[in-house]
This record gives structure tokens, C-alpha cells and sequence, in this order.
């Protein structure tokens, strides 16, 4: 007989928006701090990590991104 494992995760996006509208953009200072709240929200043990938030150019916005992963009930 076959054994059959079933898992199930669910996937959190979560993303902070800068607005970059021409011809202006959006400021350093404020990207810094959309990246520096993603992290925090991370935590420590995920904060650091090279690939744990995203950077994605729009339109007229910069959206910082990062997802966390859970164990569905």
C-alpha cells in the first residue's frame, strides 16, 4: 500500500507602496523606509536575508515586497 502525505501552506504577500509619480519619483528616504518596516515585520531570523524583500518598479509606484509562509490548520 501507498503512503500518502498531504501538506498544505499557505502564502502571506505582503507589500509596502511608495509613491513615484513623474517627474518626480519617490524619495530615497522614503523607499528606506518601506524597506526598513518590511524588515522589521520579518523579524530578526528573516530580516537579513538577501532575498527576503523585493523591489518592484510600477507606473507611478515603487512596491516593496516580501511573503511569509504558514502551515494551513
Amino acid at each position: 500500500m501507498t503512503d500518502v502525505q498531504r501538506r498544505e501552506t499557505v502564502v502571506r504577500r505582503v507589500e509596502h507602496v511608495v509613491p513615484a509619480s513623474q517627474p518626480w519619483g519617490a524619495t530615497r528616504r522614503d523607499v528606506e523606509l518601506a524597506i526598513h518596516l518590511a524588515q522589521k515585520e520579518l523579524g530578526e531570523d528573516r530580516a537579513h536575508n538577501d532575498d527576503s524583500v523585493r523591489l518592484f518598479p510600477g507606473d507611478d509606484e515603487i512596491v516593496i515586497r516580501y511573503e511569509t509562509e504558514e502551515s494551513a490548520p
